[in-house]
């Protein structure tokens, strides 16, 4: 199995690489500001928050 991680590396090795990546990046900002229009920047920062806990803690689970 490859790892996330090991894809990223990657990509960001090369310039088209870290163009992709931030490509993907604003992509998803993009869909996260549709999907949260209308929330309280008070509930959007808690939700980027709760999201972030649960993708460290999924980092850790994989070591």
């Amino acid at each position: 199995m490859v790892r996330l991680r090991s894809v990223l590396g990657l990509l960001r090795g090369t310039d088209e690489g870290r163009d992709l990546l931030e490509q993907a990046h604003h992509w998803q900002e993009r869909v996260f500001d549709r999907l949260t229009e209308g929330w309280s920047a008070e509930r959007r920062h808690e939700f980027h928050r709760s999201m972030r806990d649960l993708m460290d803690r999924s980092r850790d689970q994989e070591t």
